[in-house]
């Protein structure tokens, strides 16, 4: 169950740019689920015998959020704008969870262990100001925000209290520069904070992997992240050219991350932490040149970074990554005939200060195209081949494979808003998702099965008010 409403008032003043605007938002969830795990687990270790888990979980949730902006505006002159808001959010929460052992004989018996119910309450208190200056050719703005969070969580079945106030104060600032209509740079700085959630501060018991255990810290502080970007674009309608380009640094303190240790069995223990230098950027440059009337060159690099620390076994781990990718392409528009060719490669470089092994580059190719051929009577042929070359990766997903999609498409009627049509998709059947994540110092490579060779039919009818007047109608 999901319901809520929304309130809005807008006042505008006899005053040119004036403006008061309230909002109020009220949200109601109710969810409900039951869920059934039987596992087997056998251990080499004569300390944890063979053992069989089959229980029921009921699990129900209730929360309620209300939320109020009040927005002020306020022109001191006819360049300068003032603007003050105040925030106010609040929520309750619920969560009951209620896990049932079966017996030999099909009774089922309460486990308390994973059992558990508790109550929350958030709420948010924050006043904005900010100063904009405005003309045709600069706008810069700045001010800040000074935020209040209380967050009280109540366990039901211990009578434990986690209860936090955290007081932030995040400035931000941006500045945007018009060199003519079709140019123009922008700058921002702001902060930003992220709170703990009730699972990391208290996390709910979970026995679907007994070889991997979460801890809850109560002591777990709130993010601040330093931002930190810019964006510029250019267009020439004349010649059809175009660039855009933009970057982005973030600097994270009081991160939240992981602590993770092993204990004498062999399990895994994990804890959130909070953890100073997460850093991350990126940059980008792309573009389009008109080569002819029918003719355009396509281009686009974008570097990627990120740096994150985590703890194993009490050492300070650092986890870092670059990716290069490169992307570049023709398109053609001539008479009826029109498609696209792409080449992207993308580079991929990873290191881990505690996991030497786990400085391994890996990589992908991708080359593709598509076609589409207007014939006469509102017939259309389409058809695209993307063929993917995964490099350095573990043995088993260095997977090359070719996906080849086709279309046939018919309209109807004077307007041609009722299209017909027939797709197959991934003719060859060839199609899988390879994918490498990188975590703290571990490497995992998947390969994932995805819906592979169909064909689908399809009916589109397109309802526009815009109607064209043919030969034989006349406006009255």
């Amino acid at each position: 169950t999901d319901l809520g409403s929304r309130f809005t008032l807008d006042r505008k003043f006899s005053k040119p740019k004036r403006r008061l605007i309230l909002k109020y938002n009220i949200n109601h969830q109710e969810t409900g689920s039951n869920g059934v795990l039987y596992s087997r687990y056998h251990f080499n270790i004569p300390a944890l015998p063979d053992s069989i888990v089959d229980q029921t979980r009921e699990t129900q949730s209730i929360q309620t959020a209300h939320s109020f902006t009040g927005t002020y505006v306020e022109p001191l002159t006819k360049k300068i704008r003032a603007e003050l808001v105040y925030a106010f959010n609040t929520g309750n929460a619920s969560q009951k969870r209620e896990t049932f052992n079966r017996i030999s004989d099909g009774t089922l018996v309460p486990d308390p262990r994973y059992s558990n119910e508790f109550d929350s309450k958030r709420t948010n208190n924050q006043v904005s100001g900010r100063f904009t200056y405005e003309t045709n050719k600069v706008k810069y703005s700045l001010g800040t925000i000074a935020r209040r969070n209380d967050a009280l969580n109540h366990n039901l079945v211990t009578g434990n209290d986690i209860r936090q106030q955290v007081d932030n104060l995040l400035p931000f600032a941006s500045l945007r520069y018009n060199f003519s209509e079709s140019r123009q740079l922008t700058l921002t700085y702001n902060t930003s904070s992220e709170v703990p959630t009730i699972q990391q501060l208290q996390p709910v018991p979970d026995n679907t992997n007994p070889n991997f255990i979460q801890i809850g810290n109560p002591n777990l502080l709130p993010t601040f992240s330093n931002n930190l970007g810019f964006n510029y674009y250019s267009y020439s309608i004349i010649s059809g050219r175009s660039m855009f380009a933009g970057g982005e640094y973030k600097l994270v303190n009081n991160a939240f991350s992981t602590s993770t240790s092993f204990d004498t069995l062999g399990r895994t223990l994990s804890a959130p932490v909070n953890v100073d230098g997460n850093r991350s950027g990126f940059v980008y440059l792309g573009g389009q040149i008109r080569i002819s009337p029918n003719w355009s060159f396509n281009y686009n690099l974008n570097m990627n970074y990120f740096s994150q620390a985590n703890y194993i076994n009490q050492l300070r781990n650092r986890t870092t990554n670059q990716v290069y990718a490169l992307n570049v392409g023709l398109s053609f528009d001539i008479k009826k005939l029109s498609g696209y060719l792409e080449i992207s490669k993308d580079l991929n470089y990873t290191a881990s200060t505690l996991n030497s092994s786990s400085r391994k580059p890996y990589g992908s190719n991708l080359v593709k195209g598509s076609a589409s051929y207007q014939f006469p009577k509102g017939i259309s042929l389409e058809s695209s081949l993307a063929y993917t070359n995964n490099t350095r990766r573990a043995q088993g997903y260095n997977v090359d494979y070719l996906i080849w999609n086709a279309a046939v498409n018919k309209k109807f009627f004077k307007r041609e808003n009722l299209i017909l049509g027939v797709e197959a998709t991934d003719l060859l059947n060839q199609n899988v998702s390879i994918n490498r994540t990188v975590q703290a110092n571990v490497i995992v490579d998947s390969r994932t099965s995805v819906i592979g060779r169909y064909v689908l039919l399809k009916a589109t009818y397109k309802f526009d008010n815009k109607k064209e007047k043919t030969a034989d109608e006349t406006d009255y």
